[in-house]
């Protein structure tokens, strides 16, 4: 019989303590960034050995033992988790309110980083950046 299929790998993952990423999968290896307990951070591969994951956080990459990443538990809205830290991905206004007439706070550029406090249905996120914090367009920002 075939061996079964490897478990798909998520989306994001959120770590269970703080911890390094690392430039090469190994506990010896330079460290890249430090993320903290309950972070999310982006899947991009698994290490040829399995044992470690490629993830990006706030603009880093490099690898995690996976035994340090859990499926995310954190509150979310459309797959953008309560304290992540969000890539601007296109340039978008900050508003004070849930509304596109709302008083502009600011214009967050493309490659800007921000971090989600929270999402609502209604199809807006909020946001703290710049030291603000202020209301996106879910649809703008999803990673």
């Amino acid at each position: 019989t075939p061996a079964p299929a490897p478990e798909a790998p998520l989306a994001k993952y959120q770590t269970k303590a703080a911890v390094n990423i690392r430039e090469t999968p190994s506990t010896s290896a330079n460290t890249v960034y430090g993320v903290p307990k309950d972070g999310i951070v982006k899947f991009l591969e698994k290490s040829p050995d399995g044992a470690w994951s490629k993830v990006s956080f706030s603009g880093s990459t490099g690898y995690i033992l996976n035994e340090f990443l859990i499926a995310p538990t954190l509150p979310n809205v459309n797959g953008l988790y309560q304290g992540e830290i969000i890539s601007i991905t296109q340039t978008v206004n900050v508003r004070e309110t849930m509304s596109e007439t709302g008083k502009k706070l600011g214009t967050a550029f493309k490659g800007e980083f921000a971090t989600v406090i929270a999402g609502y249905t209604q199809g807006w996120t909020l946001i703290s950046w710049n030291g603000l914090q202020g209301y996106v367009l879910t649809s703008l920002i999803q990673q």
